[in-house]
């Protein structure tokens, strides 16, 4: 599925923060820690859904005027409401100067709504729509000083809101269709390219999520005790191994051979190489640095119209526990974070550098190139250069679990992976 343009987005809540967090991170390409959404009252992150649920005291304001009331704009989000219906509004300046829609729903059930001002012809129109339905669509009154959906109850208010996006420009109707539907679909991209770029499907994954083995633990056989005494209070685990089953289509044995030799030069650099697994729809990928095990072997189909080979790729990501953060920037920008830990860890920045032996013990300031003198301190500042504008992410490798005192100007995509 083509995803949709992120031209002139300015707010994409997905709502998959860790419970208790009071920030809900602006995944829109002009995010800034000002337009991230604050959380307060008695608001829910919901870990398992990716969704913030609500009462009638909560709230998740965002700081700053994000939409251009005078022009157009798109609205878009998932809505669930224990009520029987909910209502838009578009009010405007003046007594009893609104328009206004009522939708009956059913309590419990999650509903797709837009809310838009598209300038149609020779007049602004506003725009309600519903699932894949048009529910209103009216010539404004005038410019807007604020839009809103309710659910017309005075008592007894819960609600749950999830993945909600603004674009300053009025998205087409194939364009927000196109953002409720579900498709199953899985990416995997090596060094930020696509597989598909060269030629490449994955028909299997193994090895993406398995539980990981755990190293053996001090053990202690007392000759005078019945069995032995184990050491479980900190485990520690093993590399993760990873297993993708692919295959490659090309038109001719000319073709088939430039493409084998092209995927696996990404695999063939020195140090690791990032290997991204995206599903669709989902904001928070998979993120692995892994380096290429074992030799591949291309199982090879011929015939005079298309060549297909069949491979198994081994993967290795030596260091599998990972704290992985994203940094998005207009323009040349430092990505920042600050940590305690005794141990150390390794940073790779998502654009091919990275920071190694990372540790309070060794250090209280590191940038990337160079990196400072050592000075002991009782945390560490890590920085790094970006030169051009886009999203980075950044994985930090090691003991998460012993990382203390830890801020960063970053999102945070996954606490722990």
């Amino acid at each position: 599925m083509k995803q949709v343009s992120t031209e002139n987005m300015v707010l994409h809540l997905p709502f998959d923060e860790d419970a208790g967090s009071t920030r809900a991170y602006n995944y829109a390409p002009n995010r800034t820690a000002a337009n991230d959404g604050i959380v307060s009252g008695n608001s829910i992150f919901d870990e398992e859904g990716g969704y913030l649920a609500m009462d009638a005291d909560a709230a998740c304001a965002v700081p700053s005027n994000i939409i251009s009331f005078g022009g157009e704009f798109t609205i878009t989000g998932y809505i669930r409401t224990n009520k029987p219906e909910i209502r838009f509004l578009m009010n405007y300046a003046g007594i009893d100067q609104y328009q206004e829609h009522t939708e009956a729903v059913k309590p419990g059930d999650w509903y797709f709504v837009a809310i838009q001002r598209v300038f149609i012809g020779q007049d602004y129109y506003t725009r309600f729509m519903v699932d894949d339905s048009i529910v209103y669509n009216e010539v404004a009154l005038g410019t807007p000083v604020g839009c809103c959906i309710i659910d017309n109850a005075t008592v007894d208010h819960s609600i749950a809101l999830d993945d909600v996006k603004t674009w300053n420009r009025a998205l087409t109707l194939s364009e927000i269709m196109s953002l409720m539907r579900t498709d199953e679909d899985v990416e995997y991209y090596v060094s930020g390219t696509n597989f598909k770029t060269f030629g490449v499907e994955v028909s299997k994954a193994d090895g993406l999520l398995d539980a990981l083995e755990r190293k053996e633990p001090l053990r202690v056989d007392w000759n005078n005790y019945h069995g032995e005494v184990v050491h479980l209070s900190r485990p520690r685990w093993s590399r993760r191994e990873i297993s993708l089953e692919c295959f490659i289509v090309a038109s001719d044995n000319r073709a088939f051979v430039h493409a084998v030799n092209k995927f696996m030069a990404e695999f063939n650099k020195a140090g690791l190489v990032r290997l991204t697994c995206e599903y669709q729809g989902s904001i928070k990928p998979l993120e692995f640095d892994v380096y290429r095990d074992e030799k591949v072997e291309v199982d090879k189909t011929w015939n005079d119209e298309l060549m297909v080979g069949t491979f198994t790729l081994a993967l290795i990501e030596p260091s599998p526990i990972k704290r992985v953060l994203r940094f998005t920037c207009q323009g040349a920008a430092d990505a920042q974070f600050t940590l305690s830990t005794d141990k150390m860890i390794q940073v790779s920045w998502g654009d091919g550098d990275d920071t190694c032996e990372v540790s309070t013990n060794r250090g209280s300031t590191y940038t990337s190139k160079p990196k400072s003198s050592n000075i002991h301190g009782e945390s560490v500042v890590v920085r790094h250069h970006y030169s051009a504008a886009g999203s980075y992410n950044i994985v930090i490798h090691g003991v998460i679990e012993d990382i203390t005192n830890f801020s960063t100007n970053c999102i945070v995509v996954w606490n722990k992976l």
